[in-house]
Formats: C-alpha cells, sequence, structure tokens
C-alpha cells in the first residue's frame, strides 16, 4: 500500500535537523533502492525547512508507524510524531 506521510519538525530546530540530515538520508538509501520511499523532501516555510513529506509504500501502517519511529529525525526530536499525518494513496500506474 502507498502512503503519503507529512510530518512537520518542532519548532526551532533547524540546528538538530542539519546534524542529523546525513544520518536520515544515509538511513533513506537503502529504501530508496528497494522502492519502500518514492520520493521524498522537505517542506519548506520561506527558504526554512519546517518538516518533511513522502510517498512511501508499506504493507500496512503499523509497519510504516514502527519504520518511522527509527529515523534520526525522530530519535533526534527533530520530528513532532504529533504532527504526523499518513494518507492512503492509490498511485497511478506507470
Amino acid at each position: 500500500m502507498s502512503y503519503l506521510v507529512i510530518i512537520y519538525d518542532y519548532k526551532d530546530v533547524l540546528d538538530l535537523r542539519l546534524k542529523y540530515r546525513p544520518k536520515h538520508l544515509e538511513s533513506l538509501s537503502k529504501f530508496i533502492l528497494d522502492s519502500v520511499v518514492l520520493n521524498a523532501g522537505a517542506i519548506l516555510k520561506d527558504a526554512d525547512m519546517i518538516g518533511s513529506s513522502m510517498i512511501v509504500n508499506f504493507n500496512c501502517i503499523d509497519d510504516l508507524r514502527s519504520w518511522l519511529s527509527n529515523d534520526p529525525y525522530v530519535k533526534g526530536n527533530v520530528w513532532n510524531l504529533q504532527t504526523l499525518q499518513i494518507i492512503p494513496l492509490k498511485l497511478l500506474d506507470k
């Protein structure tokens, strides 16, 4: 199942986001290669990164939540899980 994931950062954590960004991107790389993460990027306000959005494939929402809970942005207190939105998607066939 495909999902749109939207999650915002805690307030005033840009320095933390930049600190954990290399680990976050490294952790995503395998999932991108395995087509679990189809697309991802930062949500911007003006030029500042304030959150993230992703289109991902998981068997169920519980697997997705488990995966997110291990992300460096969660463990590093960048992403505010209280803002997490998970929206099921039906993607167009390529």
